[in-house]
Protein backbone atom coordinates (compact mmCIF):
# COMPACT_ATOMS: atom_id res chain seq x y z
CA UNK A 1 0.00 0.00 0.00
CA UNK A 2 1.08 3.56 -0.62
CA UNK A 3 0.31 7.15 0.50
CA UNK A 4 0.69 10.05 -1.63
CA UNK A 5 1.28 12.65 0.71
CA UNK A 6 3.17 15.38 -1.36
CA UNK A 7 5.92 15.76 -1.65
CA UNK A 8 6.70 12.33 -0.33
CA UNK A 9 4.85 8.81 -1.29
CA UNK A 10 5.06 6.41 2.02
CA UNK A 11 5.06 2.86 1.57
CA UNK A 12 2.58 1.28 4.09
CA UNK A 13 2.70 -1.86 5.90
CA UNK A 14 -0.09 -3.57 7.80
CA UNK A 15 2.25 -5.81 11.12
CA UNK A 16 1.21 -7.12 14.30
CA UNK A 17 2.07 -4.20 16.15
CA UNK A 18 0.80 -2.02 18.97
CA UNK A 19 2.27 1.47 17.41
CA UNK A 20 2.82 3.19 14.38
CA UNK A 21 6.81 3.16 13.00
CA UNK A 22 7.70 5.35 10.34
CA UNK A 23 11.34 4.82 8.98
CA UNK A 24 13.45 6.92 6.83
CA UNK A 25 16.02 4.84 4.46
CA UNK A 26 19.42 5.94 3.39
CA UNK A 27 17.70 6.60 -0.30
CA UNK A 28 15.22 9.01 1.18
CA UNK A 29 12.28 6.34 1.01
CA UNK A 30 9.21 6.57 3.49
CA UNK A 31 8.72 3.30 4.95
CA UNK A 32 5.51 3.02 7.51
CA UNK A 33 4.93 0.02 9.62
CA UNK A 34 0.70 0.00 11.04
CA UNK A 35 -1.04 -1.60 13.49
CA UNK A 36 -4.11 -3.73 11.50
CA UNK A 37 -6.74 -1.69 13.44
CA UNK A 38 -5.14 1.60 12.26
CA UNK A 39 -7.03 2.82 9.01
CA UNK A 40 -4.89 4.31 5.83
CA UNK A 41 -6.80 7.41 7.18
CA UNK A 42 -5.08 7.88 10.48
CA UNK A 43 -1.90 6.69 9.13
CA UNK A 44 -1.84 9.65 6.59
CA UNK A 45 -3.10 12.00 10.08
CA UNK A 46 0.09 10.83 11.09
CA UNK A 47 1.79 11.63 8.59
CA UNK A 48 1.18 15.22 8.03
CA UNK A 49 1.18 15.73 11.80
CA UNK A 50 5.06 14.76 11.39
CA UNK A 51 5.79 16.69 8.16
CA UNK A 52 8.07 18.94 9.98
CA UNK A 53 10.13 16.79 11.83
CA UNK A 54 10.42 14.13 8.72
CA UNK A 55 11.59 16.55 6.02
CA UNK A 56 14.27 17.78 8.48
CA UNK A 57 15.21 14.17 9.51
CA UNK A 58 15.29 13.19 5.60
CA UNK A 59 17.61 16.21 5.00
CA UNK A 60 19.97 15.44 7.83
CA UNK A 61 20.07 11.78 6.80
CA UNK A 62 21.24 12.79 3.10
CA UNK A 63 23.74 15.25 3.97
CA UNK A 64 24.91 12.95 6.39
CA UNK A 65 29.11 11.56 5.54
CA UNK A 66 27.77 8.18 4.46
CA UNK A 67 30.41 4.80 4.62
CA UNK A 68 30.17 2.29 2.86
CA UNK A 69 32.12 -0.61 3.91
CA UNK A 70 32.62 -3.95 1.90
CA UNK A 71 30.52 -6.82 1.77
CA UNK A 72 30.26 -9.14 4.89
CA UNK A 73 28.47 -12.51 5.23
CA UNK A 74 25.73 -13.35 7.55
CA UNK A 75 24.99 -17.26 7.42
CA UNK A 76 26.32 -18.06 4.32
CA UNK A 77 24.47 -14.36 2.84
CA UNK A 78 26.65 -11.25 1.60
CA UNK A 79 25.34 -8.19 2.84
CA UNK A 80 26.56 -4.43 2.65
CA UNK A 81 27.38 -2.33 6.12
CA UNK A 82 26.64 0.99 6.01
CA UNK A 83 27.87 3.43 8.91
CA UNK A 84 26.30 6.87 9.72
CA UNK A 85 25.99 9.28 12.51
CA UNK A 86 23.47 8.72 15.11
CA UNK A 87 22.85 10.20 18.67
CA UNK A 88 23.91 6.81 20.33
CA UNK A 89 25.95 4.00 19.36
CA UNK A 90 23.89 0.75 17.82
CA UNK A 91 23.60 -1.16 14.82
CA UNK A 92 20.36 -2.73 13.25
CA UNK A 93 20.25 -5.44 10.83
CA UNK A 94 17.10 -6.24 8.32
CA UNK A 95 17.20 -6.97 4.84
CA UNK A 96 20.61 -7.98 3.80
CA UNK A 97 21.81 -4.46 5.39
CA UNK A 98 23.49 -3.83 8.85
CA UNK A 99 23.12 -0.09 9.14
CA UNK A 100 25.28 1.86 11.88
CA UNK A 101 24.72 4.26 13.77
CA UNK A 102 27.60 5.92 15.52
CA UNK A 103 28.44 9.17 17.38
CA UNK A 104 31.89 9.29 15.82
CA UNK A 105 31.15 7.56 12.12
CA UNK A 106 34.88 8.04 11.22
CA UNK A 107 36.05 5.94 14.29
CA UNK A 108 36.84 2.56 12.91
CA UNK A 109 37.47 1.20 16.28
CA UNK A 110 33.76 1.99 17.29
CA UNK A 111 31.74 0.59 14.08
CA UNK A 112 33.90 -2.62 14.20
CA UNK A 113 32.96 -3.28 17.66
CA UNK A 114 29.11 -2.12 16.79
CA UNK A 115 29.40 -4.51 14.01
CA UNK A 116 30.66 -7.40 15.89
CA UNK A 117 28.07 -7.02 18.55
CA UNK A 118 25.25 -6.83 16.78
CA UNK A 119 26.63 -10.50 14.46
CA UNK A 120 26.92 -12.26 17.56
CA UNK A 121 23.68 -10.75 18.94
CA UNK A 122 22.12 -12.62 15.89
CA UNK A 123 23.89 -15.68 16.03
CA UNK A 124 22.75 -15.46 19.81
CA UNK A 125 19.07 -15.34 18.53
CA UNK A 126 18.95 -18.05 15.86
CA UNK A 127 21.29 -20.71 18.06
CA UNK A 128 18.89 -20.58 21.16
CA UNK A 129 16.08 -21.22 18.85
CA UNK A 130 18.04 -24.37 17.68
CA UNK A 131 19.35 -25.34 20.67
CA UNK A 132 15.24 -25.20 22.28
CA UNK A 133 14.04 -27.02 19.16
CA UNK A 134 16.00 -29.92 19.02
CA UNK A 135 16.83 -29.53 23.19
CA UNK A 136 12.83 -30.02 23.13
CA UNK A 137 13.18 -33.82 20.24
CA UNK A 138 15.81 -35.05 22.79
CA UNK A 139 13.51 -34.22 25.77
CA UNK A 140 16.49 -32.72 27.42
CA UNK A 141 17.02 -28.76 28.81
CA UNK A 142 19.14 -26.60 26.61
CA UNK A 143 22.69 -26.21 28.21
CA UNK A 144 25.08 -23.48 29.30
CA UNK A 145 26.14 -21.92 25.81
CA UNK A 146 28.05 -19.30 24.63
CA UNK A 147 30.73 -18.55 21.88
CA UNK A 148 34.19 -18.38 21.26
CA UNK A 149 37.06 -18.35 18.67
CA UNK A 150 38.14 -22.10 17.58
CA UNK A 151 40.68 -23.09 14.66
CA UNK A 152 39.53 -26.81 14.54
CA UNK A 153 35.92 -27.34 15.79
CA UNK A 154 32.62 -25.71 15.04
CA UNK A 155 31.15 -27.17 18.42
CA UNK A 156 32.28 -28.44 21.24
CA UNK A 157 29.79 -30.42 24.80
CA UNK A 158 32.07 -30.54 28.01
CA UNK A 159 30.83 -33.28 30.00
CA UNK A 160 32.18 -31.74 32.84
CA UNK A 161 30.77 -28.22 33.09
CA UNK A 162 27.23 -29.38 30.81
CA UNK A 163 27.78 -26.71 28.48
CA UNK A 164 27.98 -25.84 24.76
CA UNK A 165 31.01 -24.19 23.15
CA UNK A 166 29.94 -22.77 19.79
CA UNK A 167 32.22 -21.09 16.66
CA UNK A 168 31.83 -17.81 16.58
CA UNK A 169 32.43 -18.24 12.46
CA UNK A 170 29.57 -20.43 11.98
CA UNK A 171 27.98 -17.05 11.23
CA UNK A 172 29.47 -17.04 7.65
CA UNK A 173 28.51 -20.27 6.60
CA UNK A 174 25.00 -21.17 5.63
CA UNK A 175 22.14 -20.93 8.50
CA UNK A 176 21.55 -25.27 8.07
CA UNK A 177 25.11 -25.45 9.62
CA UNK A 178 24.18 -23.70 12.92
CA UNK A 179 21.16 -25.84 13.07
CA UNK A 180 23.78 -28.86 12.21
CA UNK A 181 26.22 -27.60 14.93
CA UNK A 182 23.61 -27.51 17.46
CA UNK A 183 21.47 -31.05 17.55
CA UNK A 184 25.29 -32.64 17.31
CA UNK A 185 26.61 -31.43 20.40
CA UNK A 186 23.52 -31.81 22.44
CA UNK A 187 23.14 -35.05 21.07
CA UNK A 188 26.31 -35.37 23.33
CA UNK A 189 24.53 -35.19 26.51
CA UNK A 190 23.09 -38.44 25.68
CA UNK A 191 26.01 -40.30 24.17
CA UNK A 192 29.10 -38.76 24.76
CA UNK A 193 30.99 -40.35 21.98
CA UNK A 194 30.42 -40.80 18.16
CA UNK A 195 29.44 -44.42 18.11
CA UNK A 196 26.51 -46.53 16.18
CA UNK A 197 23.75 -45.31 18.79
CA UNK A 198 24.63 -41.63 18.92
CA UNK A 199 24.35 -41.60 14.91
CA UNK A 200 21.11 -42.74 15.49
CA UNK A 201 19.80 -40.46 17.96
CA UNK A 202 21.08 -37.41 15.68
CA UNK A 203 19.53 -39.09 12.67
CA UNK A 204 16.46 -38.99 14.51
CA UNK A 205 16.41 -35.67 15.24
CA UNK A 206 17.76 -34.40 12.40
CA UNK A 207 17.31 -37.08 9.33
CA UNK A 208 19.00 -34.59 6.85
CA UNK A 209 22.05 -33.88 8.60
CA UNK A 210 24.27 -36.16 6.33
CA UNK A 211 23.02 -33.49 3.54
CA UNK A 212 24.02 -30.87 5.84
CA UNK A 213 27.44 -32.16 6.72
CA UNK A 214 28.48 -31.36 3.34
CA UNK A 215 28.01 -27.66 3.50
CA UNK A 216 31.42 -27.82 5.76
CA UNK A 217 33.32 -28.72 3.11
Amino acid sequence: MKLQIPPYTVEVTRKKMRSIQLRITLEGDLKMSIPQQISLEEAEEFVRKHLQLITRKREELQNSPLVKKDAQLMFGQPFEVRVIPGETNHAEYADGIMTIYAKAPEDDTITKALMEKCILQMLKERSGMYLRFYAEKLGVEVPDYHFREMKSRWGSYSLKTKRISLNKRLINLDERCLAYVSAHELCHIRHPNHGEEYHRLLDEIMPENREILKLFR
